[in-house]
């Protein structure tokens, strides 16, 4: 170590040192040699330092370094935190930090635009979030890429500040089209829906009810819907009739607007198939009597203009008595046309039943489920 100039040395032993210059208040300059370790309580230079080996620092306070620090045990921050300013920061090994619940944990900040990931503990939460942190709410929002053999790193799926879902970039396709596989080797794309498959759109399960009504949609998502009824009954064996009504422009039709039938037999009975059909307003009966109902309603086209509404159950299968070895099942099919609806809406289905062998009243049914299905 070389120092030119020294105004201030106070040692509390022995300094020894090979090449050291110690120069006097009035100018006179002598050298100090030492080989071994010079131990002071201060030392003041104003000029500068030389170290040819390695410095060695304990208990520092403030280091203001234009070189490589290198912290050989690590740094302990307990207060104020590492404020980087220029340079960025390279870290090799395992990154942790140890957040707060419920709270942005890690945020990249450019200008008021944040990337943050939110942790929450308590309810097990992990989510990446694009946020505006100016005040303003001003809509974020994120984008994935990933990067091709041979190819700069290219936009494969983007989620829009309203949530809508972008492919290959702003391109969210129409409304009423499916998000469509091309494959392992391509990105999907955005295609007109096919059809062809029943969506379920609602169950009721029923616990009491001897009326059900089904609400058929008016926004016009689908051509044709479908009620299933799925075993509605009487657990206690109680027999009764399957009726339907219809409200057109949510009014129920009524007097002799109905056109009704149905076509089956008993599974238990000789003879051809035989049914019967009505005009009644009232009697808007599809079946003999059964002990519990299975079938399949269709309305097609329940808003459209060019013939009047009407519901067809291409399948009914009315069960048997439970544990009965005499009484039997009922298979078949029905319909009802409402007259002069052409224009109207068929808005509602209402399925009911009457009290079995032409008794009075109804049957509250306490088992089975009704669900309505929706098709392109």
């Amino acid at each position: 170590m070389s120092q030119t100039k020294a105004q201030l040395l106070a040692p509390i032993g022995i300094i020894t040192g090979p090449g050291l210059d110690v120069t006097t208040a009035s100018g006179t300059t002598f050298q100090l040699g030492s080989t071994g370790i010079i131990t002071a309580v201060s030392a003041n230079f104003s000029g500068n330092v030389t170290v040819g080996g390695t410095l060695t620092y304990e208990d520092v306070n403030n280091i203001d370094s234009v070189g490589l620090i290198t912290a050989r045990s690590g740094i302990d921050v307990t207060a104020g935190g590492i404020d980087i300013t220029a340079g960025g920061a390279k870290i090799t090994g395992v990154t942790t930090v140890t957040g707060t619940d419920d709270t942005d944990n890690f945020i990249v900040d450019v200008n008021n635009t944040h990337f943050a990931v939110h942790t929450d503990g308590t309810d097990g939460e992990v989510s990446l979030r694009a946020k505006d942190a100016s005040g303003n709410n001003y809509s974020k929002y994120m984008t994935f890429f990933t990067n091709p053999s041979g190819s700069a790193a290219t936009e494969r799926l983007r989620i829009g500040s309203a949530g809508q879902i972008g492919l290959s970039g702003a391109n969210y396709g129409t409304s009423g089209q499916v998000m469509t596989s091309q494959g392992a080797s391509a990105a999907p794309q955005w295609a007109d829906a096919s059809g062809g498959a029943w969506n379920l759109l609602s169950t009721t399960t029923v616990t009491s009810s001897a009326e059900i009504e089904v609400a058929i949609p008016q926004d016009g998502a689908y051509d044709d819907y479908a009620i299933r009824l799925v075993g509605l009954g009487k657990q206690d064996g109680t027999y009764f009739r399957m009726r339907i009504k219809i409200k057109i422009d949510g009014s129920l039709v009524t007097g002799n607007n109905y056109q009704h039938g149905h076509y089956g037999r008993y599974l238990a009975t000789n003879g051809d198939a035989s049914g019967g059909g009505s005009t009644s307003g009232t009697v808007d009966e599809l079946g003999p009597d059964i002990w519990g109902w299975c079938g399949t309603f269709i309305i097609s086209q329940p808003m459209g203009d060019y013939f009047d509404k009407s519901v067809y159950m291409p399948q009914i299968w009315g069960l048997a008595n439970p544990g009965s070895a005499t009484d039997n099942a009922f298979m078949g099919t029905g319909g009802v046309n409402v007259n002069n609806t052409k224009t109207n809406n068929l808005t509602s289905v209402i399925i009911y039943n009457a009290a079995g062998g032409g008794g009075a009243g109804t049957v509250t049914w306490d088992t089975g489920k009704v669900k309505l299905y929706g098709i392109l």
